[in-house]
C-alpha cells in the first residue's frame, strides 16, 4: 500500500495546492473558487510506476457542460511543461495521455469511433454519478485504462520510466475527486474488478468484484 486517502478526515493533509482554492470538507476533494480555470491543480511527491496501481473516484456535475478533471503521473509538480502520463475526464470523453513538455499525445481515448467505448455511435454522459477510474501499469511498461471495472483500453510506451509526483486538476466548482488509492502492484487483469473504497482494507488490501 502506498497510498490511500477518502479526504473522510475532512482534510487534505499530505497534499499540497499549487493553484486554487481547495477544500475536503465533504470528505472528497473539490474546489471553492475560480470556476472554469483549469490551471488549478494539487499535487503530493510519488516515486511509485514500476509497476503500480492507481485508482480514484470522480464526479462532475450534471450542470457543468466543459468540465474536466486531470489525474497525472508527472515530473514536476505541475501540468505545465512536464513530462509523464494523464488521465483527462471530460463530460463524455476519457483519454489517457502521454504527456511531452506539458504537451498530451492520446494512447487511449474514448473519443476515438475506432475504441468502440465511447465511440459515435455510443455516448455517454459522465455527469451526475461518481465513477471510478483504475490505471494500471506493468514492469514492461504495458498500461491498462479501466472504467466502473470495464477495460476501456490498453497501451504500450515506455519513453518515461519514472515520476516523482501525482498531480489532480478540477476545472469546475461541484465537481470533485474522492477515494485515491496507489499500490506498488498490478490487480488481476480481470475486466469487473476494481477496489472497493467502502470496504477497503487497509492491512490486507483485499481485491473485492464489483461488477
Amino acid at each position: 500500500m502506498i497510498l490511500y486517502d477518502d479526504f473522510a478526515d475532512s482534510d487534505y493533509t499530505g497534499w499540497t495546492v499549487g493553484v486554487g482554492t481547495w477544500q475536503a470538507t465533504n470528505d472528497y476533494m473539490e474546489k471553492t473558487a475560480t470556476d472554469g480555470n483549469s490551471g488549478d491543480y494539487f499535487y503530493r511527491a510519488l516515486t511509485t510506476f514500476n509497476p503500480c496501481t492507481y485508482q480514484f473516484d470522480f464526479y462532475l456535475n450534471s450542470n457543468n457542460d466543459v468540465s474536466e478533471i486531470r489525474f497525472g503521473l508527472l515530473n514536476n509538480t505541475s501540468f505545465e511543461g512536464t513530462n509523464g502520463y494523464t488521465i483527462f475526464i471530460q463530460k463524455s470523453r476519457i483519454a489517457f495521455a502521454r504527456t511531452d513538455g506539458g504537451w498530451p499525445f492520446a494512447i487511449i481515448d474514448t473519443a476515438n469511433p475506432e475504441n468502440g467505448f465511447f465511440g459515435t455511435q455510443d455516448k455517454v454522459d459522465l455527469r451526475g454519478a461518481k465513477h471510478t477510474i483504475v490505471l494500471k501499469r506493468d514492469t514492461d511498461g504495458n498500461f491498462s485504462l479501466y472504467y466502473d471495472g470495464d477495460l476501456l483500453g490498453t497501451s504500450h510506451d515506455i519513453r518515461y520510466t519514472t515520476i516523482s509526483n501525482i498531480v489532480m486538476s478540477i476545472s469546475r466548482t461541484n465537481d470533485y475527486i474522492d477515494n485515491i488509492i496507489v499500490l506498488d502492484t498490478n490487480v488481476p487483469d480481470v475486466e469487473g474488478y476494481y477496489y472497493d473504497a467502502n470496504n477497503f482494507d487497509l492491512d490486507a488490501a483485499t481485491f473485492i468484484l464489483n461488477a
